[in-house]
């Protein structure tokens, strides 16, 4: 189930791409989008039912959650453009923000500019920690691309290494956002353990 509302986001994001071109409409509706994922990502790792209605409840409360993500985009873009360091700052400041829908989700209470300055509390000793996190997957990922491919390389044998690398590929496009939403649900809910 949860497998399949993370194809559905993608499909509904792509859709919304397609359909509007319109930055102003389709910006607000993919950010509310991501929202529910996480929401769908934060039950699914807290073992609670899930269902595809989840991804649209961030619809309940469009303004502020649009108006929350949008404001984390925002920050993200601003970071991006300073000249040489940008890509830099926006990894760091990425891991600073990244709670930003768990608490508009987890904190109603909690404007849209809050929940920033929120996160950055959050995440404030631990972006260390959910950066190695990330690069681990990525590394394993990587690595094995790599070994697959060279033995993709030996005469004859390596046709089977070439389907494996394809199939390896179609699995890692299917699960790894998964995986990784997975991944920042656990974070948000160890550290807001921890913080409690």
């Amino acid at each position: 189930m949860l497998w399949g509302i993370s194809l559905m986001f993608t499909l509904l994001t792509v859709v919304a791409l397609f359909i509007t071109f319109i930055p102003f409409i389709y910006l607000p509706i993919i950010a509310t989008l991501e929202f529910g994922m996480v929401s769908v990502y934060l039950a699914g790792y807290r073992g609670k039912e899930i269902g595809s209605g989840m991804l649209f409840g961030g619809f309940n409360d469009f303004k502020r959650v649009a108006g929350g993500m949008l404001w984390m985009w925002f920050w993200l873009l601003i970071w991006f453009i300073i000249p040489l360091a940008g890509i830099v700052f926006v990894v760091i400041k990425g891991f600073a923000y990244m709670f930003v829908p768990y608490i508009l989700l987890t904190q109603p209470d909690i404007s849209a500019t809050q929940a920033l300055k929120r996160s950055v509390e959050m995440t404030q000793g631990y972006k260390g920690k959910m950066f190695g996190a990330y690069i681990l997957i990525f590394a394993i990922v990587v690595v094995a691309f790599i070994i697959l491919y060279l033995l993709g390389l030996i005469p004859y044998l390596g046709i089977v290494f070439k389907v494996i690398y394809y199939i390896f590929s179609i699995a890692c496009i299917a699960f790894l956002p998964l995986f990784e939403g997975l991944v920042g649900a656990a974070f948000y809910d160890e550290i807001e353990r921890v913080r409690k």
